[in-house]
């Protein structure tokens, strides 16, 4: 990738103070495709598309700024891409996070969040990791304010989500596949951003396991959370709370556990045409059987 062209000085809406610690435009359900269809447009171009990439991420999360990173052996990581609500130099400069950090995040392969104190207030930093075939290693990095570090999970999630859009346009080179991955990926922006619009946890993972179902032609999608060694699951696709109690949900919990616990796909039974990285998982048979399922 190429260096980035200077960052472009949009205008705030009415209303918007330039200070670092006043809330960030986002992006509704109804305005995602849009964007998404001009940044592809660009797609010819690599440094006008990672900088379209951070317009569109800033939006996306409602973040203060998006900076993105790329990795330089034996250097410090160079910014390649950069958008912020703030216009003046010394404002944007405290939204990068520090080169450390970036390159704390990079050598670990892993997100991170890390907060940091600016102008007075809490801040946070969501740094995202990914690696793109042969190129030098990402790292996408959006800078949050007080009044959205309640949000930085499901912000988290939209990151991981939207580093596709920067993978699909690397890896496809076939102008039909690109179409096809545009679509995949603008679906799946438009199905995580209308599940935030639920007005109570319990609907949102609902609804987001029903769309998961859809998505992938799959028989059925749980979602679950641990705590601890402790895990339960939260929403069954196609399946209402009550009929849920009655369900093998205990098998399902020890499942999604045992995943947690290795921190890696796992896969019951197992089949020549596995995932690479993926783990077979401990005997999950009576799971199958309790939810018809072939795997």
């Amino acid at each position: 990738m190429t260096a980035t062209p200077p960052p472009q000085k949009k205008q705030l809406r009415q209303g918007q103070s330039l200070s670092t610690g006043t809330s960030a435009p986002s992006l509704s359900p109804e305005d995602v495709l849009s964007p998404l269809q001009n940044l592809f447009a660009r797609s010819s171009d690599p440094a006008g598309f990672v900088q379209g990439f951070a317009e569109y991420a800033r939006l996306l999360v409602g973040a203060l700024a998006v900076t993105l990173h790329e990795e330089v052996e034996g250097g410090k990581p160079k910014v390649v891409g950069f958008s912020a609500v703030a216009v003046r130099p010394e404002q944007q400069k405290q939204l990068v996070p520090h080169p450390d950090e970036v390159g704390r995040t990079l050598k670990a392969r892993r997100g991170r969040k890390v907060n940091v104190p600016i102008d007075g207030r809490q801040h946070a930093f969501l740094l995202v990791p990914l690696k793109i075939s042969d190129s030098p290693s990402i790292c996408l990095t959006a800078c949050l304010g007080p009044e959205r570090i309640g949000f930085a999970d499901p912000c988290f999630s939209l990151l991981h989500l939207a580093t596709q859009l920067l993978i699909q346009r690397e890896i496809l080179s076939d102008a039909n596949e690109q179409t096809a991955a545009f679509h995949q990926a603008t679906l799946l922006v438009e199905m995580f951003s209308r599940t935030g619009e639920a007005d109570t946890l319990k609907r949102s993972l609902f609804t987001l396991a029903t769309e998961l179902e859809k998505f992938f032609g799959c028989e059925r999608v749980a979602v679950g959370r641990t705590r601890g060694r402790r895990c339960k699951v939260l929403a069954i696709s196609g399946v209402s709370a009550e009929e849920k109690r009655t369900l093998a949900t205990t098998q399902l919990a020890g499942a999604m556990r045992e995943a947690c616990a290795v921190d890696n796909f796992t896969v019951w039974p197992g089949q020549p045409d596995l995932y690479e990285n993926a783990i077979i998982s401990a005997n999950q048979d009576d799971l199958l059987h309790s939810f018809k399922a072939g795997r």
